[in-house]
């Protein structure tokens, strides 16, 4: 079942968000006003479990489960950077294809922004933004830079055993990407 294109754009920049630093208590009640429109079974009741999950929420515990995921003291858990995925190790080569790809569908760096941009938030951006201005590059850019590895990024939140609420918005993570790879492989 294929989403409309608002509510893709509107997935990838919550993905964004929840990936880039820890939740605020707007975003949580934010997500708590949330009205489902898909009734695809796992999806709509992965929302459900995510909402509920958010209700419970306390923003130091979310502050602290973020920080053991992707921060830690060397590193977190789990690393959120494509290159990470394709190759083992940060600042690779998928790093500068992407840096290339990303030029010549003319984006440009934000100064302000310390992130490559192989940051699963930066890219989860991207898509949205693609989204939004319903460029037909994004099939090419989900098929490069999100397919090969977000699913798996997903998974591996899940494994950690951390927390409750980031292997929730990585259960529904998991299932739109599964629903995204469907309606764009046609």
């Amino acid at each position: 079942m294929m989403l409309a294109q608002q509510e893709r754009y509107f997935i990838y920049q919550l993905l964004a968000r929840f990936f880039k630093a820890p939740a605020d208590q707007d975003l949580l009640d934010m997500i708590s006003n949330i009205k489902l429109h898909n009734e695809d079974h796992d999806y709509a009741s992965s929302w459900q479990n995510f909402k509920q999950i958010t209700d419970q929420q306390d923003i130091e515990i979310l502050d602290n489960e973020f920080h053991q995921l992707f921060i830690g003291l060397g590193r977190g858990e789990v690393v959120p950077y494509f290159s990470w995925y394709k190759t083992g190790f940060l600042m690779e080569k998928p790093l500068a294809q992407l840096r290339s790809d990303l030029q010549k569908l003319g984006f440009k760096r934000q100064q302000n922004n310390h992130e490559p941009e192989d940051h699963f938030s930066a890219i989860s951006e991207i898509m949205a933004l693609l989204i939004s201005d319903n460029q037909n590059d994004q099939i090419v850019f989900f098929k490069n830079y999100i397919a090969p590895w977000f699913k798996l990024f997903f998974s591996d939140i899940q494994k950690t055993n951390i927390g409750v609420f980031y292997p929730a918005i990585a259960k529904l993570g998991e299932i739109f990407i599964e629903m995204e790879s469907a309606s764009l492989a046609t």
